[in-house]
C-alpha cells in the first residue's frame, strides 16, 4: 500500500467514492465539491498499485468546533470525510490517513485535530476511540427551513 496526497487529476474517483460514502450525493455535485475541497483543504489517498482504495479529506477549522479549546488556538485540525473501500477494511488504512492528516495539521498550526460521527455509526464511533479520540460531548443538530 502506497499514501500520497491527492491532485486535481483523482478528481473522478475520490468524487465517486464520496457518492458511495454518501448515497445521497449526485456525482456531478461530488465533482464539483471535490475541487472546492482541495482549493480548502487537503485529501490524501491511499492506493494499492495504481488503484486509489481510500481517502481521508481534511481542513484547518477556525470557526467553532464542539469541544475544542480555540481561545488558545483559533486553528483546529478536521476530518470533514474519511472512507476505505470495503474489502480493504481492517488493514490499518483509515488509522495511516488520519496519522497523515493530523501531521499535515500540526504542519498548518492546529493544536488540535477534531472529526464527527453520526451517532448511529457505531463503526465510526469505535474507530475514532480507537486512534485516540475522545468524546467531546455528544449533541443533536438541529435544521429548520426558512420561509422568504
Amino acid at each position: 500500500m502506497n499514501y500520497r496526497k491527492a491532485t486535481i487529476k483523482d478528481k473522478e474517483v475520490l468524487a465517486h467514492m464520496m457518492t458511495l460514502l454518501h448515497d445521497e450525493l449526485p456525482l456531478q455535485e461530488a465533482l464539483d465539491e471535490y475541487e472546492y475541497f482541495l482549493k480548502n483543504g487537503v485529501f490524501f489517498v491511499a492506493c494499492d498499485g495504481n488503484e486509489i482504495v481510500g481517502y481521508v479529506h481534511g481542513v484547518i477549522r477556525t470557526d467553532y468546533v464542539e469541544g475544542s479549546e480555540q481561545y488558545q488556538n483559533p486553528k483546529v485540525g478536521y476530518i470533514e470525510s474519511l472512507f476505505v473501500l470495503s474489502e480493504y477494511r481492517k488493514q490499518g488504512i483509515s488509522r495511516k490517513l488520519c496519522k497523515m492528516l493530523e501531521d499535515w495539521s500540526i504542519e498548518q498550526g492546529a493544536v488540535e485535530f477534531a472529526s464527527d460521527a453520526y451517532a448511529d455509526n457505531t463503526d465510526s464511533i469505535e474507530f475514532h476511540k480507537a486512534i485516540g479520540f475522545e468524546v467531546s460531548r455528544p449533541i443533536v443538530g438541529f435544521i429548520k427551513k426558512l420561509k422568504k
